[in-house]
């Protein structure tokens, strides 16, 4: 079998997986050589050395320690270096994983642009998951106080409590291309904004920094998502004409079914002025629309970002929690399995790790 046929196999067991595509075979072959293909193949989606790969295949540790350190700083496979240990390296899952950790470095990819387009084609042809990887926060002024909870204070809080923090490129606009928003504003925390700094595919921020991005966001109409657990380790700033996620949502008939927020928007027809600020490119659904001399809302279009009341005079749009908020796993161990256990792929995932 074609050694990139094997990686795709190997790849297509962690949700959200690598279903056999033209594009995705293109994708393996401008990332992998024949060799570091043939190298990954032997890697699992657990940590391990590199004496252990060696006395698994026989390779030489030195052959074996050049091919994944390269492979590591180009994003396509994940490299960990801990205090007193020696470095350990495991696959990546496509989504978020190495699609992100590629786009990421355009001095790093041999020919960038071409793998933004196969990317962009692969998000559109085969990515999809049941369970969502991340969630939609409503954007800072949106809650009112008197709600309790405030999704965005969980955002805030954890860059106030962050050890580390950087900033990455959007991997979705970097591929797609479809707007001026800006690039680098993909916030990372702790462990893992380390490591994409340590590897070179991040620049560390402060918390300023990272506060005026958010900020900015709001201000541009882009929607705040975080990774779909407690603990907040990723923050994207989407937007639906670029981001892969929200694209797939906004093609569905009613994207609050799906959508992962806690919140959703209510609408006050009396307190309507009909300036139609609504209207102009601010919701990424397209939920609201002029109607007569006020908007109408279709509320199953909602997905619970909060940017429509953000610019709302009047107040006639404010948001309100949803009756039925859904579930947010644990961590991402949790995640994992449940994915795993709804795309059916849990038998094959463990049978790469027990290798």
């Amino acid at each position: 079998m074609d050694v990139y046929e094997v990686l795709r196999e190997r790849l297509d067991a962690c949700p959200p997986g690598a279903p056999q595509s033209e594009t995705m075979y293109k994708i393996l072959r401008l990332l992998f050589s024949p060799e570091e293909a043939e190298i990954s193949c032997r890697l699992k989606f657990t940590l391990q050395s590199v004496s252990e790969l060696a006395a698994r295949t026989g390779w030489e540790e030195s052959r074996l320690e050049k091919v994944l350190e390269g492979l590591a700083d180009r994003g396509v496979i994940r490299g960990v270096t801990r205090e007193n240990k020696p470095t350990r390296y495991s696959l990546l899952p496509i989504v978020p994983g190495f699609m992100e950790f590629t786009l990421m470095r355009r001095d790093r990819v041999a020919d960038y642009d071409e793998l933004a387009r196969l990317w962009h084609r692969w998000t559109q042809e085969a990515y999809s998951v049941p369970t969502p990887l991340f969630r939609i926060v409503p954007v800072q002024e949106a809650v009112p106080v008197s709600t309790g909870f405030l999704p965005y204070q969980q955002v805030y809080e954890a860059i106030n409590q962050a050890d580390y923090i950087s900033v990455t490129t959007c991997a979705c606009r970097a591929s797609a291309r479809n707007c001026d928003h800006p690039l680098d504003n993909c916030i990372n925390l702790g462990h893992i904004a380390k490591y994409l700094v340590d590897r070179g595919l991040a620049r560390q921020i402060e918390r300023d920094e990272a506060l005026q991005i958010l900020q900015q966001a709001e201000e541009t109409g882009l929607v705040h998502s975080f990774n779909n657990y407690e603990q907040t380790l990723s923050i994207c700033n989407c937007c639906s004409c670029c981001c892969s996620n929200l694209q797939s949502v906004k093609d569905l008939a009613r994207p609050n079914t799906v959508a992962n927020s806690s919140y959703e928007v209510s609408f006050d027809h009396t307190q309507c002025i009909g300036c139609l600020l609504c209207t102009e490119n601010r919701c990424p659904m397209g939920a609201i629309s002029p109607y007569q001399d006020i908007v109408a809302v279709e509320l199953q279009r909602c997905i619970g970002c909060g940017l429509c009341t953000t610019v709302c005079p009047s107040e006639a749009l404010t948001m309100r929690p949803r009756e039925y908020a859904p579930d947010v796993p644990k961590d991402g161990k949790e995640l994992m399995k449940i994915l795993l256990e709804q795309t059916g792929r849990t038998e094959r995932f463990h049978k790469i790790n027990n290798e």
